[in-house]
């Protein structure tokens, strides 16, 4: 009786025991998944934070550019891109920066400037600008999808970046400051999530109006044709100014460590979208291909009304391709080149090293990309 009494008792403690022990490690896989979790889930913010116009800013300045295609601009477009649609071939140039090949590209995602410089200093230095950036590098992509002898692959690239980089001039913090890497410094809180004035305008603005990209294009695409030609007639110089001045008015409406919310959305929500609607628009505007200056080729929308217009963009067009050659003829042409590489640093694990840009006029001082976490695009 006794024996049986003890074997109950240590049976009973080693039940106990392994079920203990069972559940103290549940708790703890639990505990390591919570850190997990919670890991990631810092990651994506941080990753998020030093964002680009992010993929649905791109998709939507798409996919308004193709509603006002003509048929015959869109078979030109396809017989470069293939079946790729505007809006996804958009992110592409955001993809590319995981592969190390495409490092070089990093500076023509941006044009840093100076603040409080008025419109005739900023035209001013742009007359004279011969670094590697979102402005030359733009007007290079023009040029270079000109050109009769470009090889299909090239020219296949260079649409792509192109479609990318006309939404980028778009977006303000890509034409901001150098000193805070296009808002990249300034902290903020979107609702409860830790973020940056960049990163705000690139994503969380956009993404809090909860529309998929054809839903958000829909809704915000309403322009007249006076409109579209007289956004279509500005040069590119014009699209860099505007998006500055921009950015100095946003600049002034946010303190560091500021928490956004409702007010912030509702103070400029009108701001974004009439950003994206303009980069779409003038997407739309450009010619996507095509030497001949004698028989320009705009992307076109197909109505009269808004095609009569296209030589005169031509003509606008020709005047920025002398401008641009004339700033390659003062340096190098660098765009293939890829003997010094940059890349993000959050993509890459090196800093991206200091970029080499001439003495800009009247005493600008665009400086360094800068160095550390600070990914811009």
């Amino acid at each position: 009786m006794l024996s049986c009494s003890v074997h109950k008792l240590l049976s009973s403690f080693f039940v106990d025991n392994v079920f203990a022990t069972t559940l103290a490690g549940k708790i703890n896989h639990m505990k390591s998944f919570k850190i997990l979790l919670l890991s990631i889930a810092f990651i994506i913010a941080s990753i998020s934070s030093f964002g680009w116009w992010g993929q649905n800013g791109h998709r939507i300045v798409g996919e308004i550019a193709d509603s006002y295609l003509s048929n015959k601009a869109k078979k030109a477009i396809r017989e470069i891109l293939g079946d790729e649609s505007i809006a996804i071939t958009s992110n592409w140039a955001d993809f590319i920066k995981s592969d190390s090949e495409y490092q070089y590209i990093y500076n023509w995602h941006f044009i840093d400037m100076d603040s409080g410089l008025t419109k005739t200093q900023l035209q001013a230095y742009l007359q004279k600008d011969t670094a590697i950036d979102l402005f030359t590098k733009t007007n290079f992509l023009i040029r270079e999808l000109k050109n009769k002898h470009q090889s299909a692959d090239k020219r296949r690239m260079y649409l792509k970046l192109l479609i990318h980089f006309i939404g980028d001039i778009h977006q303000p913090f890509h034409v901001g400051r150098h000193d805070d890497l296009g808002g990249n410094k300034i902290k903020l809180t979107w609702f409860s999530t830790p973020t940056n004035l960049h990163a705000v305008w690139d994503e969380q603005l956009a993404n809090f109006q909860q529309l998929s990209y054809t839903e958000y294009a829909t809704a915000i695409n309403h322009t007249t044709s006076k409109q579209r030609l007289a956004w279509q007639k500005q040069p590119i110089s014009e699209w860099i100014i505007e998006s500055h001045q921009i950015a100095e008015r946003l600049y002034s409406g946010v303190t560091l460590d500021q928490k956004l919310s409702y007010r912030y959305n509702y103070d400029n929500i009108q701001i974004l979208n009439e950003r994206l609607v303009k980069a779409g628009v003038r997407l739309a505007g450009r010619r996507s291909h095509g030497p001949s200056r004698r028989t320009p080729r705009c992307f076109g929308t197909g109505r009269p009304q808004d095609n009569q217009d296209c030589f005169a963009r031509s003509h606008q067009e020709n005047e920025e391709d002398r401008m641009s050659k004339s700033q390659e003829s003062a340096t190098p042409n660098q765009a293939l080149q890829r003997t010094a590489p940059v890349g993000h640093a959050a993509c890459y694990p090196q800093s991206p090293p200091r970029r080499q840009r001439a003495r800009p006029p009247l005493s600008l001082s665009l400086g360094s990309l800068g160095v550390g976490m600070f990914y811009r695009a």
